[in-house]
């Protein structure tokens, strides 16, 4: 199951999220199948308050993937998930394709 959520800041919407509800997959409960912060909001702490909403929403086990050439999303969330579970979160190299995905733990 796949719900959307929006981002908003002062009464505009300035993001979105797609949170999966992972039912058969023994990886993860929860996985964050995009998230999207218009770039005027970003580096502001928006997308931060979002996510850790999210992940405080849905308890369980999280995965979050980026793309292998993709390095400030997955600067951003290192830094998202590294201070939501005081760093105690893992991460995985896909073998074939180099994405990178964190794993851990609401």
């Amino acid at each position: 199951t796949r719900r959307l959520f929006l981002i908003w800041r002062q009464d505009v919407p300035v993001g979105f999220a797609l949170v999966d509800r992972m039912s058969s997959n023994r990886e993860a409960d929860y996985y964050m199948a995009e998230f999207f912060v218009l770039r005027p909001y970003r580096h502001n702490g928006v997308g931060t308050w979002a996510a850790h909403e999210l992940f405080g929403r849905f308890a369980g086990r999280w995965k979050v993937t980026q793309m292998s050439t993709n390095r400030p999303a997955q600067s951003f969330w290192r830094k998202v998930i590294g201070s939501y579970t005081d760093g105690e979160y893992r991460e995985q190299i896909h073998p074939v394709r180099g994405n990178i995905s964190q794993f851990f733990n609401t």
